[in-house]
């Protein structure tokens, strides 16, 4: 066989396999089950354990959380200090719109995300029932709630809310799935 027939046979199989591969995980179907975290399976906890074990772990995320955000901050602020000592006057002027036109393209982008994640949240509300669209803004304030008071899925984010825009440069915060009926 010549090399290029040995290459088409090898992309074959290799396709074959990856669509077998797929086709087996398609057929097993269904969602997951939803799984303890592993601490959970591998201690055996009991509910009250759990609580306390959430209790401790999400003061600690948020301790480090808020202890990160500022040490990141401080390192920026270092950072740019540095780089500004290293240019001269005119490349300090270069720079500086450099850094408007991304914080300009930046917020146009996060702009973009909060808006398709509003029409997202509208049309998902257009599919729901009355109940559950009271159950999905339910949801919605209960995860700006957290999101205020630094829970894991808000990141720590001290923005108002799921209706806040991302800042810039972050994706859009994802709203929970609508309740299973």
């Amino acid at each position: 066989m010549t090399k290029t027939r040995v290459i088409l046979v090898i992309g074959f199989l290799v396709a074959l396999g990856a669509g077998m591969a797929v086709g087996a995980a398609l057929k097993r179907g269904g969602e997951p089950k939803p799984r303890k975290p592993w601490i959970e399976e591998e201690l055996n906890l009991t509910p009250e354990q759990r609580e306390k074990m959430h209790d401790i772990w999400s003061e600690s995320m948020r301790e480090m959380r808020e202890y990160q955000r500022d040490r990141r901050q401080a390192l920026l602020s270092e950072r740019d200090e540095a780089i500004q000592n290293l240019l001269s006057v005119p490349q300090r002027a270069e720079y500086a719109e450099i850094q408007r036109i991304y914080e300009r393209e930046s917020a146009a982008l996060s702009e973009a995300a909060r808006k398709a994640f509003d029409e997202a949240k509208e049309k998902t509300k257009e599919i729901l029932t009355e109940e559950q669209q009271e159950a999905y803004d339910r949801m919605l304030r209960e995860r700006a709630g957290r999101r205020r008071h630094g829970s894991r899925r808000g990141r720590g984010s001290d923005r108002d809310g799921a209706d806040a825009p991302p800042e810039p440069g972050e994706p859009p915060p994802v709203p929970p799935p609508p309740p299973q009926f």
